[in-house]
């Protein structure tokens, strides 16, 4: 097999990639709900979609607080408003998801497929692209403008090279092109450059057939990216020097948005696929194991309710807010690992998932539009139940578009990636 020029011997490839239950198309006996459930190329992981769904509820959440002070409020009773901020770090658990589902396709397709890079390219484009360029087009041609908080105060008007660079998802390279189209797309730009990097870091941990090398060469990786964060998080001031957006305002947010700073969040995901996959099972789910992860479940979302509050209590210092991001990365890894364990079901969280690209590309200019309407204070005498009235308006909205571009753009463009790497019939 030949990965980026990386040439692994077939035999001992193909004989640690069976090794996974998924290569082979077994069927775990893992008796979750009392019937087994299967691992095969065509298993439907609703859990995956579940756990999206958590995401962009959480993403939806912090950007709600766009509407507090419109809705004459600077607290929420109990400060529940310090949990809504903590939604912030909900892109963590995208982030998980993604290289925990895309390392465990890859790992499957790399050993039945022909050309399965060529492919995978094509299935991560045609998955993205679509609905993301429509959405860049469209902001580009009403708009013009770029978001406030991150365009270049000196040329607020959206350029043809900025949109360029969103095109080729190369916006997170500069300052102040990370996130003036629609103000969340940084997360874009992270996540396909972890595309391009994904066959390379794959290539690496399998060229051993020894688990333990592979581990440890996780671990390498995750250790590395641990380094190069802290080096942009506390060193990236020397950037400043460059000049333009590196020496602007916007500088602090693009230190946090630029891949190298959540590199580690995606190696994160990697080591949880191998951790279900590779760690030992006896093939039985018993009642006290299933008991047992359920508490683990509960224990690990009160801690989180815990850390979020600390956070709002003590503020966001430097220190803080650089242990903040790895603690949310090993939170999501907890929450993938165990939602396999235990594979709950919650259908309209399900479907949240299912929409929540389409989501996260309309909702963020949704909530900046709202917010400039002076009338929210106005809808009842209760800021309260004002601000529950934004939240409700703009989730409703940005859900309704979110469906219309899942169904009209987004199928589609799965569809043609599909066709293309010969997944459906001509």
């Amino acid at each position: 097999m030949n990965i980026y020029g990386k040439t692994i011997p077939r035999t001992q490839d193909v004989s640690f990639l069976r090794q996974s239950s998924i290569l082979d198309k077994e069927i775990r006996s893992n008796q979750r709900g009392g019937e087994p459930v299967s691992t095969g190329p065509e298993v439907n992981l609703d859990y995956i979609d579940m756990l999206r769904g958590i995401a962009i509820l959480g993403v939806l959440l912090v950007h709600s607080t766009l509407g507090l002070r419109p809705s004459g409020l600077s607290a929420l009773p109990f400060h529940l408003e310090w949990l809504l901020f903590s939604g912030r770090y909900a892109v963590t658990l995208f982030f998980v998801v993604s290289a925990f589902t895309l390392i465990r396709s890859l790992h499957r397709r790399t050993a039945t497929e022909s050309r399965p890079i060529f492919k995978y390219f094509l299935r991560r484009f045609f998955r993205i692209a679509p609905a993301y360029y429509l959405v860049l087009f469209i902001i580009f041609g009403l708009k013009g403008h770029g978001m406030p908080d991150y365009v270049n105060p000196l040329r607020t008007s959206l350029t043809w090279p900025d949109l360029i660079l969103h095109l080729f998802f190369l916006n997170s390279f500069f300052p102040y092109f990370t996130n003036d189209f629609i103000g969340v797309e940084w997360t874009i730009s992270a996540e396909f450059l972890f595309y391009l990097l994904l066959p390379l870091i794959f290539a690496y941990i399998i060229k051993e057939s020894s688990k333990l090398i592979s581990l440890l060469r996780l671990v390498g990786l995750y250790l590395m990216s641990l380094t190069i964060y802290w080096v942009i998080y506390f060193h990236g001031v020397r950037l400043q020097g460059l000049g333009g957006g590196f020496a602007s305002p916007v500088f602090a947010a693009w230190s946090y948005f630029f891949i190298a700073s959540h590199l580690h969040v995606f190696i994160i995901g990697i080591g949880t696929w191998f951790l279900v996959h590779y760690g030992k099972s006896d093939g039985l789910r018993t009642c006290a194991s299933q008991i047992g992860h359920w508490c683990a479940l509960y224990a690990l979302l009160l801690l989180g309710i815990l850390i979020a509050y600390i956070q709002g209590y003590f503020g966001w210092e430097l220190w803080s807010a650089f242990a903040a991001l790895i603690f949310w990365a090993l939170f999501s890894a907890g929450l993938v690992y165990l939602f396999d364990r235990l594979r709950p079901s919650c259908r309209p969280l399900t479907r949240l998932g299912k929409i929540s690209f389409s989501v996260y590309l309309v909702h963020f200019p949704i909530f900046m539009r709202m917010r400039d309407w002076e009338g929210w204070k106005g809808i009842t005498p209760l800021p309260e139940a004002n601000f529950l009235i934004f939240q409700m308006v703009g989730f409703g909205v940005s859900i309704a578009l979110a469906y219309l571009l899942y169904f009209c753009v987004e199928i589609p463009g799965i569809k043609i990636g599909k066709y293309l790497t010969g997944e459906l019939p001509s």
